[in-house]
């Protein structure tokens, strides 16, 4: 094991069964289906892992019905097909998930326009998507910003359809912004990793334990597969 792999954390003993390959937002997601677009500099590291992690979280929340969600990211500095940083498919895999046929995406405004949930590693990228698309403004958070909104939000009505019970959720986060109990932003931002593999891998985990929640409250209410798998979260 390498020295810098902490002890207490197993390594997967064969590729993970619970993850949902990511498709790109570009084209707009389809009828009956919920788009969330990860946000971060390059698109090769931060973002990446949660866009990976969220597919992974879905599939084993929801089995097939995971396919009714559409999570893909890029970057606000980020250059088109690019390879993820090594250390991040290092890190993904470590974690259960993988960054197979992962290639860096600039965001763009039609990106911005085909999410109904916008998360971001930082405030920079949150401002970056705003500039964009101002009206973007209530559907777009810092990532862990949205996991702390939404832990007060009330349940959506069940009687919705995914994608709306999911955009009912959001549209209720925007109305708490400014009611809840106020923390300082720079809390809620995801710091870029230093370039060694143990950073990439807190740093993963860091955004693990926030997507985790996030896809708890946009699941919330929604049958459940009875399946978790090994490595879900």
């Amino acid at each position: 094991m390498p020295a810098w792999i902490p002890a207490a954390v197993p390594r997967p003993a064969q590729p993970a069964l619970d993850r949902v390959p990511s498709a790109e937002l570009a084209g707009g997601a389809a009828a009956g289906q919920f788009g969330i677009l990860f946000v971060c500099t390059g698109n090769l590291c931060r973002s990446v892992m949660a866009e990976r992690l969220a597919g992974r979280g879905l599939r084993a929340r929801l089995g097939p019905a995971a396919s009714r969600f559409v999570v893909a990211s890029s970057g606000t500095a980020g250059l088109d097909g690019c390879p993820v940083h090594p250390y991040t498919a290092e890190a993904l895999g470590w974690l259960g998930a993988d960054a197979d046929g992962a290639a860096s995406r600039a965001l763009t405004a039609a990106d911005v326009d085909a999410a109904d949930l916008i998360l971001t590693a930082g405030r920079e990228h949150r401002d970056a998507v705003v500039a964009l698309r101002p009206r973007a403004s209530r559907r777009a958070y810092l990532l862990r910003e949205f996991a702390r909104l939404a832990a007060f939000a009330a349940p959506p009505p069940a009687a919705l359809g995914v994608a709306d019970q999911a955009r009912s959720l959001v549209a209720e986060v925007a109305r708490l912004r400014g009611l809840v109990p106020y923390t300082e932003p720079a809390e809620d931002e995801i710091a870029d990793p230093v370039t060694s593999p143990a950073a990439f891998l807190d740093c993963a985990r860091t955004i693990d334990a926030a997507v985790s929640p996030v896809l708890d409250s946009l699941c919330g209410g929604l049958p459940r597969t009875s399946y978790r798998g090994k490595h879900a979260r």
